[in-house]
Order: structure tokens, then C-alpha cells, then sequence
């Protein structure tokens, strides 16, 4: 008598849901950090250019990868293989726009006063901005923002959802909080304990919010407020850094 009957392996629409949310999560994710990351990819990438540029250009990079397996990918996956209805518009239309507007400029103007004080701190400055180079200009500023804005957005889409609105009606809501603040920690594993356990907190309010305006416009607006503004910050504050 076989251990697994045909039966027993049939997926109804709500496993099918969660199953291909998590299956897209964790292959794009996996996809980002080995292929985005690959040291032989980049190496050819930056054959012939300055130190400069490659610094700009790894970044860049890697963020775009982003883009790809991000967002792209697992967005292809879910319309692949589920019906329209099942979607749920994996929460990218402009729902309660006058609530998702006072929650992204006030969540905004919090983080970007939170970050005016830690964006100067040693720690932070170590690893931001993220493109390591002495002398910026304007131009090096708007790639590096508009790749971040892309890169954030594929990253909330992922994360908001994909791996939220899909699945809080299917698993309920505190299930589902719960699998994304752990998942989302999880990925911030590469930029150090500060900056995963921040991530707890931030899932679970981002989760939330997103909950309750039905979309991920809050969550994109208020991380890619966070970024920018550490970014552009950090640039001010870096004592070997300044734009010209």
C-alpha cells in the first residue's frame, strides 16, 4: 500500500494559494541572493571599468537582479498557475487611497526623522550608502534612487504581497503576520542582528497596514522613504563621501 495516495496529494485552492506564494518566495529570494550576488557575474560585468564604476555598477546590479527575481518572477509564477479570482490583485490596486495617503506620509516623515539621528552613527555609515564611492554626482544619485524605488518595490510585492495578501484570508490574519515578519527578519540575516530585528517590528506594522487599506502602496512608499532618506543622509553625514 503506497505511503501517499494520488488523493492525498491534491492541492484545494487555498493549499494551492499558500503553496505556490511560499514556492515563488523562496525560489525568486534564492535566485536574488546566489545569482545577484555571484562574484563570477559581477567580475565580467565590471571587466574594464574603474574602481568607480564598478562599485556603481555592482549595485546596480544587484539591485535590478532584484527587480527580476524579486518581483517579476514570482508575480509570473502566481498568474501562471492560479485563476484571476484567486489573485486577489496581490494587493497592487489603489484601495482607500485617503487612508493609504495618511498612513504613507505619516509613517514617511517618522522614518525619515528616525533616520536624521542614526544615519549619522559610525555603524550606519559602514554600510551606507551602499554604493561605495568618495565623489557623487547628481547623475550617480538619481541611478542610485531609482534603482532603490524599483528594487523596494519588487521587494513589497514580494514580501506584501505575495506572501501576504494572498494568504491572510487563507491562513488567517496572525498566521500570516507571523510567516512574514519571520521570513522578512530571515532576509535581512546578510546586513547584520540590527537591522533583522528591526525588520520584526517593521514587518508586523507594514503587514497591518497593509491589511487594512487592502494594498501595498504604504509599505512601498514608507520603505522607500526609509532608504532614501538614510541614503541621501549618509552621504551628508560621511566624512569621506560628498557631492559634487
Amino acid at each position: 500500500m503506497p505511503l501517499i495516495s494520488k488523493s492525498s496529494v491534491s492541492l484545494n485552492k487555498e493549499e494551492l494559494v499558500f503553496t505556490l506564494a511560499v514556492a515563488a518566495t523562496t525560489a525568486g529570494y534564492l535566485a536574488y541572493y546566489f545569482l545577484g550576488h555571484a562574484e563570477g557575474v559581477i567580475r565580467r560585468l565590471n571587466a574594464g571599468c574603474d574602481e568607480r564604476r564598478s562599485a556603481i555598477r555592482k549595485v546596480v546590479f544587484q539591485r535590478l537582479a532584484g527587480v527580476v527575481f524579486l518581483g517579476l518572477f514570482p508575480v509570473a509564477v502566481m498568474f501562471l498557475f492560479l485563476p484571476p479570482d484567486l489573485l486577489r490583485g496581490l494587493g497592487l490596486g489603489l484601495t482607500r487611497p485617503g487612508q493609504t495617503l495618511l498612513w504613507s506620509a505619516g509613517l514617511s516623515a517618522l522614518v525619515i526623522a528616525l533616520n536624521f539621528f542614526n544615519a549619522r552613527k559610525p555603524s550606519n555609515l559602514e554600510m551606507y550608502p551602499q554604493i561605495r564611492i568618495t565623489d557623487w554626482t547628481y547623475g550617480d544619485l538619481a541611478v542610485s534612487g531609482l534603482t532603490w524605488a524599483l528594487y523596494l518595490l519588487a521587494y513589497e510585492i514580494l514580501f506584501r504581497g505575495i506572501l501576504f495578501v494572498p494568504l491572510a484570508p487563507v491562513i488567517g490574519l496572525v498566521p500570516a503576520v507571523t510567516l512574514n515578519a519571520a521570513v522578512y527578519a530571515l532576509a535581512h540575516l546578510p546586513k547584520g542582528m540590527k537591522e533583522s530585528v528591526g525588520a520584526i517590528p517593521f514587518g508586523i506594522v507594514v503587514c497591518l497596514i497593509t491589511w487594512s487599506t487592502g494594498n501595498i502602496w504604504t509599505a512601498f512608499w514608507v520603505h522607500a522613504a526609509m532608504a532614501l532618506s538614510n541614503e541621501w543622509l549618509s552621504l551628508y553625514f560621511h566624512p569621506e563621501m560628498k557631492l559634487q
